[in-house]
This record gives structure tokens, C-alpha cells and sequence, in this order.
């Protein structure tokens, strides 16, 4: 059985413990599991290299400072207002 919450489908909780049951039962539980951990390993580990190296060039090469500057700039802006709402709060 299917709910219908905040627009989108979502399992009822006992459908969630069936299918862990089966699938552990089964053993593809611990296969699509590390799989699904592997993944996101995999992807953090891309998106942090890539930040990290972004981000040096940033700081050594200032005609990449200057070209993405613009973009960054509101960036920092609205995080700099949003953290000072919070503080005021």
C-alpha cells in the first residue's frame, strides 16, 4: 500500500520492514547496500576533490578569481544575510 504525503508516494512503514525482511532473506539486501554505499562514497569523494581543487585554483590563479567571481559573489552575499537574520533571531 502506497500513501500519498506532501505530494509524492511514500511507503507505509510495515510495506519498509516486508521488504527488508524478503531481501535480507534473499541476501541482496547487503549487496544493494553496499552498493548504494559505494556510490555515495564514489560521489563525495568526487565532489570533494573537486571543491578542494576548485577552490586552490581560486585562490592561486586570480584570472579564475576574476572570471567566477561574479557568480560567487551573490552567493556569499545571500549566506552572509542569512546568517545575520539568524543571529538576530
Amino acid at each position: 500500500m502506497m500513501i500519498v504525503l506532501f505530494g509524492s508516494l511514500v511507503s507505509t512503514p510495515m510495506d519498509v520492514w516486508v521488504f527488508l525482511f524478503q531481501t535480507s532473506r534473499e541476501g541482496t539486501l547487503w549487496i544493494n547496500l553496499w552498493a548504494t554505499l559505494l556510490a555515495t562514497i564514489i560521489a563525495f569523494s568526487i565532489g570533494s576533490l573537486t571543491g578542494i581543487v576548485l577552490g586552490m585554483l581560486l585562490g592561486v590563479l586570480p584570472t579564475i578569481q576574476a572570471a567566477l567571481d561574479p557568480y560567487a559573489e551573490p552567493a556569499i552575499e545571500e549566506a552572509a544575510d542569512e546568517h545575520n537574520r539568524g543571529a538576530m533571531a
